[in-house]
C-alpha cells in the first residue's frame, strides 16, 4: 500500500478564465508507516503503565500491611 498526498490548484488568466489545473503529488507512505508504528508503541506503553500502576498499588498495600504488624 502506498499513501499519496495530492494538491491541486486552478490556473486562470487574469480575466478569470480557467486554463487548466496544476497539481503535485508526493509519496507519504514512510510517514504513515512511522505514524502507525508510533501508535502501536504508544499502545504498548499504556499497557505497561497499567501493569506498573497495579504492581505499585500491590506493593504499597503489602508494605502498609507489614508496617501495621510492626
Amino acid at each position: 500500500v502506498h499513501w499519496m498526498e495530492t494538491s491541486v490548484r486552478p490556473y486562470q488568466w487574469q480575466d478569470g478564465k480557467l486554463v487548466r489545473y496544476l497539481g503535485a503529488s508526493r509519496n507519504i507512505t514512510a510517514n504513515k508507516e512511522a505514524e502507525q508504528e508510533r501508535l502501536a508503541q504508544q499502545e504498548q506503553i499504556e499497557v505497561l503503565n497499567g501493569r506498573l500502576r497495579r504492581a505499585m498499588q500491590e506493593t504499597h498495600h503489602r508494605v502498609k500491611n507489614n508496617l501495621q504488624v510492626i
